[in-house]
């Protein structure tokens, strides 16, 4: 079960001023908002094709089982993280979960509605997180699958470097501009293949 755990409320000033802040707000995640955020886990998943031999509800139980793993990991490896609903003109459109770390931010997760991709809203939440970094001094890291080529080429964009390879993820790092030659010079891709 998700379980609501916000101890800052900062987020709601992540929402660019280039975007419509009545448009685009975020609100901490609630008790009721189980289904929404286990819908967009299981629509950010790659097709279940290699699950053969199952049922459709076999299938199912086996992606909310994995919900539920990855909803306790988070809670118990980022008690202080702040885990926030995105929405578009009131309605639930995403989630957007953030740890500021005293040394780094670390991007645990940022999921739209496939209807909602490509919008601009995603962009521009990482952007003022990015922002917000960059005046603090912090580096903002991210895992991202490997198959997820569109999200990965977004931070890439960004300007977000891959520090290692496990295969199946791969962790990325941005870094602000005054400490990223003095990070990247000693940064080598770490392969755990």
């Amino acid at each position: 079960m998700v379980k609501v755990h916000n101890r800052r409320r900062k987020l709601t000033r992540c929402v660019s001023s280039v975007m419509d802040e009545a448009r685009v707000t975020l609100r901490p995640v609630q008790s009721g908002d189980e289904e929404f955020i286990f819908r967009l886990f299981a629509g950010s998943r790659p097709g279940q094709g290699w699950l053969t031999g199952l049922s459709k509800e076999e299938k199912e139980g086996f992606l909310r089982q994995q919900f539920h793993s990855e909803c306790e990991s988070l809670l118990d490896n980022y008690p202080a993280a702040e885990f926030s609903i995105i929405l578009l003109e009131g309605e639930p459109v995403g989630r957007f979960y953030l740890q500021r770390g005293k040394h780094e931010y670390r991007i645990l997760a940022i999921t739209l509605l496939p209807e909602h991709r490509g919008e601009g809203i995603g962009s521009k939440l990482l952007a003022d997180v990015l922002q917000e970094a960059s005046e603090l001094g912090r580096p903002v890291q991210i895992s991202v699958a490997w198959y997820d080529n569109p999200t990965r080429s977004l931070y890439e964009r960004l300007g977000f470097r891959i520090l290692a390879d496990n295969g199946i993820f791969c962790e990325m790092q941005w870094t602000p501009a005054n400490l990223a030659d003095a990070c990247y010079e000693s940064c080598v891709v770490k392969s755990f293949a």
